[in-house]
């Protein structure tokens, strides 16, 4: 037979080669990932062998590294040699930052038994926490009365349309110039709080008046006295000047036509004009009782501008609460097929892993072709029809949305974006989706001998319910109880222009006239009194606590289920109840850590609130800097919260698996995820966002199916659907249900693959797959990291090529 040339390849790394030589060089390198590295790099078609086999001694983790090459001379083979063993320091030195990879323990089986309770100051700091929230709680209950809050309540405490007020459900501010220092034109009038008196009557007055409109000579007092709005109790019998003029006047000097709204009186944007033009045309001025004059129109376009929102506002709602009222049983008949599909797909893809994958991919990339062809369609067609390029605003009608060109504009560059971030994800980690996916089919399997881990995720979802609901009412109660008015007054009579703000008055006393000094009002017998803006900032952080705390302990139970599952050899000896035997375990060891933990998260979360408290009090101050500031602040405060979660998800892994505190399982996880960084980087995010594909896929479906019944296009159910202010409205709520019922679920696949993760780099460095330490991961999963129990590591795709050559010879 003729003699096949050889081609000449060039590593690498640079030089020449020949077919003069055949040198054979042997190194010692300590982690397989250099390994991995220099052979994927090596593309030319020359002949090589790669042989990699275990040692033995305390040298067991290195791995003795064989190459074969041909080479010119020696200086090109010293060269190369070099190189890899620059790569080989630089892995030592990243060890030897990291830590040592985990030593090989025979007699480790996966999480321990024998445990005992960690982190028990944090968990008696979270007790007595506890303990203060329960004691604010029962003050609240005790001194606070909601309808305080839901009802509106006089400038004395007396709530409107209740016991002795029961015929004046309206609330009445006598100057509304009050409720804002500034009465500018972008703000907003408060409803409460204002520094204005304030009581109850019986209607909202219908027409606009002003003493200044009976200003004659002699004045018609009874006339003027006949149309005032006085607190109660007032002696009408009293020099007018006295009831209308200064801050401490018990009448008020003007009102406006009004309509009520949440039972206050504001002024009604639509007639108070027509009012100030009932003075035989006349422009009249209103003077407000610190003596600020506006003219008639001026204050018809301040009513207009701030009143409108409001009672927009309420209009708005008042549609909402209705369609919800009609709607309701459809709502729940689409969360019912939400929570079936969510299931259906769980189970499919415990049967079926990478088929659902990528149906879920190719359903996303499906859905953001169609929308953003579809989208761009629209907005070239709508091109020259009339009112297509009007601005957006709100309608209850679909077709003002779909015959708008900037709707689709907006909607085209967004699934656009999509797209093309979706296209680069598919193309650059395709290959890291077949290790992505058997960490799914993983998990599936996990979950599968632990039929309980689907419903438990429901548990802490009503807890978390509990504690919002708690919270809710708790604040409630401690806004009731805020004392209404206080602090000392010097008013002796009218004339006295020293007199301060009716605000820090009492109603009662302004009544009588009597003269008093240095009279404290305050409402209620309120063991809390002015310490009530701590009590919310308490009730909120106990919210934070407490909140942080649920999420962990349904981490943590998970993980410690599903750490039994990886590390038992034989999948039949995991108990039906592994879930319970995680939750126990955790309530009776560790509660103390996850108090730790989440007293980290809740206290990030907190300083992020602050944060964005002063980021909106800073607003009005509003320049390049201050905003690139904010710009940057949030974005710290949002990068430290999310890395802060991420190391408390590990640590409660790591503290499930060895029964360690939290510092020690922090540090444990964090150096074994930093010595695998690749992986960490790559396989557990493309694991993340199949399982966000699945779920996107879910929601779509479910919000799709709402969309087509409530838009009318089936005319067979139109019959059963009644009639809505905002069709689009019971879509929104199903859509926003069906995420939060497929996130319920998806749950437990995410901590699943956390924590199989997780397991999977530990069992990496525990074990060589030789038969004193053979790996715990499955078949499949060792076929594509191409390792193999009993044996040594081979690369498939060589095997592929060594039989594919030798078939062709």
């Amino acid at each position: 037979m003729p003699r096949r040339s050889r081609k000449r390849a060039i590593p690498p790394w640079g030089g020449k080669v020949s077919q003069m030589s055949i040198t054979r060089t042997t190194i010692t390198i300590d982690t397989e990932d250099v390994i991995d590295d220099f052979t994927s790099l090596w593309t030319g078609p020359m002949k090589s062998e790669t042989v990699v086999s275990p040692m033995s001694g305390k040298d067991a983790d290195s791995i003795s590294f064989i190459s074969r090459m041909e080479t010119d001379d020696d200086d090109d083979l010293l060269e190369s040699s070099e190189v890899i063993t620059r790569a080989h320091l630089q892995s030592k030195e990243r060890f030897k930052l990291f830590g040592e990879p985990v030593s090989y323990d025979p007699n480790f089986k996966g999480p321990v038994i024998q445990r005992s309770c960690t982190d028990v100051f944090f968990l008696l700091l979270f007790i007595v926490f506890l303990a203060g929230w329960a004691i604010l709680a029962g003050l609240a209950f005790k001194q606070g009365n909601i309808n305080r809050v839901i009802y509106p309540s006089d400038s004395n405490g007396n709530i409107c349309g209740t016991g002795k007020y029961a015929d004046r459900p309206y609330l009445f501010f006598f100057d509304l110039f009050k409720c804002k220092p500034k009465f500018e034109d972008d703000e907003w009038i408060p409803t409460t709080r204002c520094r204005t008196p304030q009581v109850c009557v019986k209607e909202c007055p219908s027409k606009t008046f002003s003493v200044a409109q009976y200003d004659q000579d002699p004045p018609n007092v009874a006339e003027i006295k006949k149309h005032m709005v006085c607190v109660y109790g007032t002696d009408m019998s009293k020099d007018l000047k006295f009831l209308t003029s200064g801050p401490s006047a018990p009448c008020a000097y003007y009102y406006i036509s009004s309509v009520s709204a949440a039972g206050r009186c504001f002024p009604s944007p639509t007639s108070v004009e027509d009012e100030f033009q009932s003075y035989n045309g006349a422009n009249i001025t209103i003077t407000s009782s610190d003596g600020k004059v506006l003219s008639g129109n001026e204050l018809f376009k301040k009513a207009e501008r701030k009143m409108q929102r409001i009672l927009n506002a309420r209009r708005y709602f008042e549609r909402f609460l209705q369609d919800l009222s009609n709607s309701w049983k459809v709502i729940l008949i689409g969360l019912f097929i939400a929570m079936v599909l969510a299931l259906v797909w769980i189970v499919a893809i415990r049967l079926m892993a990478g088929l659902m994958v990528w149906l879920g991919i190719l359903g996303i990339l499906s859905f953001l072709i169609i929308a953003t062809a579809f989208s761009w369609y629209k907005y070239i067609s709508l091109k020259g029809v009339p009112g297509a390029d009007e601005g957006i605003g709100f309608s209850r009608k679909i077709s003002y949305y779909t015959g708008n060109r900037k709707t689709w504009l907006i909607l085209g560059c967004l699934a656009s974006v999509a797209l093309s971030i979706l296209i680069l994800v598919i193309i650059c980690l395709r290959e890291r989706v077949q290790i992505a996916t058997a960490l799914i089919k993983e998990a599936a399997k996990a979950i599968g001998y632990m039929p309980t881990a689907l419903i438990f995720p429901v548990f802490p979802y009503l807890l978390q319910l509990i504690v919002l609901l708690f919270t809710a009412t708790v604040a409630l109660l401690l806004m009731s109880i805020t004392p209404s008015s206080a602090g000392g007054i010097d008013a002796t009579m009218y004339s006295d222009t020293s007199t301060k703000s009716y605000y820090e008055q009492c109603i009662e006393d302004l009544g009588g006239y009597s003269k008093f000094n240095n009279k404290t009002c305050t409402i209620g017998n309120s063991a809390l009194g002015s310490h009530v803006s701590y009590s919310h900032l308490y009730n909120f952080c106990g919210f934070l606590w407490m909140s942080a705390f649920i999420v962990a302990f349904g981490e943590m139970t998970l993980a410690a289920a599903v750490a039994s599952y990886y590390w038992t050899r034989n999948k039949k000896d995991i108990p039906k109840l592994t879930v319970c035997s995680a939750m126990w375990a955790t309530t009776r060891y560790h509660m103390g850590t996850l108090a730790f933990g989440s007293l980290i998260i809740a206290t990030v979360s907190f300083i992020r609130t602050i944060i964005e408290y002063i980021e909106q009090k800073l607003k009005q101050y509003d320049n390049e800097v201050t905003k690139a500031l904010r710009c940057c602040c949030r974005c710290f405060c949002w990068c430290l919260e999310n890395f802060l979660r991420f190391i408390n998800r590990n640590a409660y892994i790591m503290t499930a698996i060895y029964g360690e505190n939290f510092c020690a399982s922090a540090r444990r996880s964090f150096l074994l995820l930093m010595r695998n960084v690749v992986r960490v980087v790559v396989v557990d995010k493309v694991t993340d966002f199949l399982l966000l594909a699945s779920k996107l896929v879910v929601v779509g479906i479910t919000s799709g199916l709402a969309y087509y019944v409530f838009s009318g296009s089936c005319e067979k159910l139109n019959r059963y659907i009644p009639e809505l202010n905002y069709p689009l409205f019971p879509v929104f709520l199903i859509a926003f249900g069906a995420y939060l019922i497929t996130t319920c679920f998806f749950d437990v696949y995410n901590m699943a693959v956390d924590t199989l993760f997780l397991c999977f780099l530990e069992d990496c460095e525990r074990h060589d797959g030789s038969r004193e330490k053979p790996y715990f991961m499955s078949k499949k999963l060792m076929l594509i990291l191409k390792k193999k129990n009993n044996g040594t590591l081979v690369d498939s795709s060589s095997q592929a090529k060594g039989k594919s050559s030798k078939t062709n010879n």
